[in-house]
Order: structure tokens, then C-alpha cells, then sequence
């Protein structure tokens, strides 16, 4: 494949005009920055996402230095920093951030040169722009064939949406599913959705319309194409059925099947092995650390019903000053709906004593344990009631399991394996909470140290003074400082040392 970047050409113009044009933007360089941070917020990025965005930025402020003394430098340091951040940032972040620094080089250019010299720089800032936009290309689309995902966790996918993303799968359908049935009853077990703008298969929150378009789909037949995978697995997509489409559809069911087939070989007795138990709890460890707090626990209970087999899971919080249950979160159950549910402890005698024995209890009938309107509008028949505590045996709440209705009992082992993930749940969303609680009292940020603050600290102990720093980072000097500012700050440090002590303590720098 030819190298398309290497083939737009730089216009020349001089050394002066490039050393004028660096020199009035890096003056500029907080304010850029003030104001790229603004416009960042009225933008839909997670967290990480967004620390990468604005490093980036910083980074493209800072290679204004190379400029006057080697344009080529500029295109491959770029792409440097794409290398290094490629794993939490998108094409179309990376694009909105050099569209973005070319209106700030365009506006400083308007204002601040000789009416002469406008047009010419204007071209030459259109060119460098478009020859960081492919060297962005390149990097991001290099990985793999299909490294458009490449800025998901394994954590913010599902089995089903890595393997349609690894397939490289692209555009072909609007969604996939995996359904079961029991006893003639639909079960959602994964959904994934295709995004036209980022090009990449997401999990789909299972309170959304599609899942709703699901189960039509799989009554009606219109406009789906389905294929039994194994058992009452059934594989289900929507969109136009062509020879690629069937070619892989029938890809995806063999991939599906050679899982199964690896599942039940490492299990072979058809029960929650040790092993298979203690990798699940270290996937719920990640699920709930990775995830955003506000997605941890409805992350958390698609882990629990993916690994224990119930097609559905509430957790009712509970209040023990107004000695009431709340819904709070669930799985395959619309959230608006269980939030609606609000019941005083004496009203659910049976599911509040799980609270005081602390050992899960099955209910063979919900009908009369359960206010009939709750058994109506969610269609309960036989539920396992599982007691939610945190590390002390404090009740925080209860989580609620069942087959989407179906009348079932439960066998000692996934009784067991539900406690103990439910367990673990708890545990590590007390012990987050915890750690924020203590971050906050200490007046420290509970955010994470991003990359270029880690590389500025680890520098720091390398002996470097922020103008080295600055000039091998290709970062502006007031960029760095901001850089130390903001570590002091999320370490509680009082000077560079301090930090550096504490980062090495907590094995962050070597």
C-alpha cells in the first residue's frame, strides 16, 4: 500500500513565518488548552477517553517547538503519541482534537501575522494538519485488520461483541444476539450493536429498545436470520442476508460452538469447577475496577447471571434506618422498572429474613411471598434470594435471580457459585467505596494518573528539570508545570521529591 501522508507535501514558506506562528501559540498555550478542555466537556467520553484527548492536545502544542527546525519531526512524534495513547482513544477523538487545534492555529494566525505572509501560512497549517490526520490513520489501523476496537478493555466487551469485532464483522448487520429458550420463554443472553460512527460492535444495555426489537424479531421473523447453535442456543441477526452475510453467519455459529465445546471440556462434569469459580471472580474483579461507577453494578450483574445461567438478577437495596427495600440495579429487566419498586421490610417477611440468616433462600412460588403486583408486572414464579452484605456481614441489600419466569430449583453448586460471586461484589464495591472516601477526605483526586504524568514523574526521578522535561516530551514548559501541579495535587505531595517517593512506593515509576 503506497503511503499516501508521504505524498502531501508541506508548502514552503520561511523559517521566520514557522518560528513567529510557533512562538504566538505557545504564548497562547493555556488558553488553547482552558478552551479545549471546555469543549471537551459538552462531549459524550468516558473518563480515560478524555485524558488522552487532552494529552494529545498538549502533545500538539508542544511539537509547535519543531516547527522552525524539522517539519517531518512533527508528523513522526505525532504519531509517537497516538502509539502510546492508541489503547483509550478513538479516530474520531483524534480527529475532533486536530480539528479543534487547526481553528485555535487559524484564529492566532489571523491575528497575529503580517497580512502578507496569511494565505501561505493557512496553507501550510491545512497540509500539516492533513498529514497528522493520516498519520493517525496509519497508527490506529496498523495493530490489525480489525483494530478499530482497540480502545475497548476486555472488560467493555462481551464474549459476543469480541468475536464479531476480531471477525472483523463490519457494517453487515444492525445487531447480533445470542437467545435461549426454557420452556417455550425467550432469554436475551447477549446482544451487541453496531456503531456506524466509531465502526465497532458494542454491548447493548439491556433496558434499550433493541432488546425489545429482539424478542419481536425472534416472534416475528421479519427482517432476522437465525441458526441453532447448540442446546437452546440460538444465534440471531438483523440486516440483509447476501452470500458474505450467510458465508459469516455460519462463521460466527462455528466459533460459538467451538467455545461451547472448550467450556464443557474444561468442566466436564457440567458444574462451576474451582478454577472456572476463581477465574470468574477475577473477571468480576476487573469488570467492576475498569468499569465506570455507574456502570459497576449492572456490569457486575451480567457477569453474575453470564457465569450462574439465570436469565435475569435485581439487586434491591436495602435501608435499615426506614427498614426498607429499594430497587436499585438489574439485569435482562428494564432499570427504570426496578427502581420503581419500593417495599417496607415487613411487607416481604420471607426475603427480609434472608437479611438475618445471611444464606441464600429459594423460593419455590412468589405468589404470596411477593405483593402480587410485583409478581404480575414481572412475571415471577420460583426465586433464589441471595443476601447482599458487605466484608462485616452489614446487609446492604439483596440480589433476586430467577429463569425469566420459568419455575426452576436450583442445585447446591450454582447456589453456592452465586453467593460466592455476589460476595465478591460486595466486597469490591465496598472496598472502592471505601478507597474513594478516603481519597476525598484527604483532599485528594480520585482520578488516575494519566500517561503523560506518569512519563513527566518518571523523568522527574530521572533527574530531568522541566525544560528537559519539556523538550523531550516535545511539550510546552507551561504544559509540564500544569503536569506537576496536577500530580502534587492527586498524590497529596508537597514538592517533586514527595512524589516521586510516593509513585515509587506504589510501583508506578522504577
Amino acid at each position: 500500500m503506497r503511503n499516501v501522508c508521504s505524498e502531501i507535501k508541506l508548502p514552503l514558506i520561511s523559517t521566520k513565518i514557522r518560528e513567529c506562528l510557533a512562538k504566538q501559540l505557545l504564548s497562547n498555550a493555556r488558553h488553547c488548552e482552558m478552551q479545549f478542555g471546555i469543549r471537551l466537556q459538552e462531549l459524550r467520553m468516558n473518563s480515560r477517553e478524555a485524558r488522552a484527548s487532552e494529552d494529545v492536545f498538549s502533545s500538539l502544542i508542544g511539537l509547535c517547538e519543531l516547527w522552525a527546525v524539522d517539519e517531518s519531526a512533527v508528523v513522526s512524534q505525532f504519531r509517537s503519541v497516538i502509539a502510546c495513547l492508541q489503547e483509550h482513544i478513538t479516530l474520531s477523538n483524534i480527529l475532533f482534537i486536530l480539528s479543534t487545534f487547526e481553528e485555535f492555529v487559524v484564529a492566532v494566525v489571523r491575528l497575529n501575522m503580517d497580512e502578507s505572509d496569511i494565505a501561505i501560512a493557512l496553507q501550510w497549517v491545512h497540509a500539516l494538519i492533513l498529514q497528522l490526520s493520516l498519520a493517525a490513520v496509519a497508527q490506529l489501523t496498523s495493530v490489525t485488520p480489525t483494530g478499530r476496537f482497540a480502545t475497548m478493555t476486555s472488560m467493555e466487551q462481551t464474549t459476543l461483541t469480541a468475536m464479531l469485532n476480531y471477525m472483523g464483522v463490519m457494517g453487515i448487520w444492525d445487531w447480533a444476539a445470542i437467545v435461549t429458550s426454557h420452556l417455550k420463554k425467550l432469554s436475551i443472553v447477549d446482544v451487541a450493536v453496531w456503531n456506524k460512527d466509531e465502526q465497532v460492535w458494542y454491548p447493548a444495555n439491556m433496558d434499550t429498545q433493541i432488546t425489545e426489537q429482539v424478542y419481536e424479531r425472534c416472534i416475528s421473523g421479519r427482517h432476522t436470520f437465525k441458526i441453532p447453535v447448540a442446546g437452546n442456543l440460538t444465534f440471531i441477526v438483523s440486516g440483509e442476508m447476501n452470500a458474505q452475510s450467510e458465508l459469516l453467519l455460519n462463521q460466527c455459529v462455528r466459533w460459538l460452538n467451538i467455545t461451547l465445546q472448550l467450556a464443557k471440556h474444561m468442566n466436564d462434569d457440567g458444574g462451576y469447577s474451582e478454577l472456572c469459580l476463581q477465574r470468574a471472580l477475577l473477571h468480576l474483579d476487573e469488570t467492576i475496577l475498569t468499569a465506570k461507577q455507574h456502570d459497576r453494578f449492572s456490569h457486575a450483574m451480567r457477569e453474575l447471571c453470564q457465569f450462574t445461567g439465570f436469565s435475569r438478577s435485581a439487586l434491591l437495596a436495602y435501608a435499615p434506618v426506614t427498614k426498607t427495600f429499594e430497587g436499585f440495579e438489574a439485569y435482562n429487566i428494564p432499570v427504570q422498572d426496578i427502581r420503581r419498586v419500593k417495599e417496607m421490610e415487613w411487607s416481604v417477611p420471607e426475603i427480609s429474613h434472608t437479611l438475618q440468616t445471611l444464606e441464600p433462600y429459594h423460593i419455590t412460588d412468589a405468589h404470596g411471598m411477593i405483593p402480587d403486583h410485583h409478581v404480575k408486572f414481572f412475571g415471577l414464579t420460583s426465586l433464589l434470594v441471595v443476601p447482599f452484605v458487605n466484608p462485616d456481614k452489614y446487609p446492604l441489600g439483596l440480589v433476586l435471580l430467577d429463569h425469566q419466569g420459568s419455575p426452576f430449583t436450583p442445585d447446591g453448586r450454582t447456589v453456592q457459585a452465586a453467593q460466592t460471586i455476589i460476595n465478591r461484589m460486595a466486597k469490591v464495591s465496598t472496598m472502592l467505596a471505601d478507597e474513594a472516601h478516603n481519597l476525598s477526605k484527604a483532599g485528594e483526586s480520585s482520578s488516575g494518573i494519566s500517561n503523560n504524568e506518569l512519563r513527566i514523574l518518571q523523568l522527574i526521578a530521572n533527574g530531568l528539570d522541566t525544560k528537559d522535561i519539556a523538550r523531550t516530551l516535545y511539550l510546552s514548559e507551561y504544559t509540564v508545570n500544569d503536569y506537576v501541579k496536577s500530580i502534587l495535587r492527586k498524590f497529596g505531595a508537597k514538592n517533586r521529591s514527595h512524589a516521586v517517593a510516593v509513585a515509587l512506593r506504589k510501583g508506578l515509576i522504577q
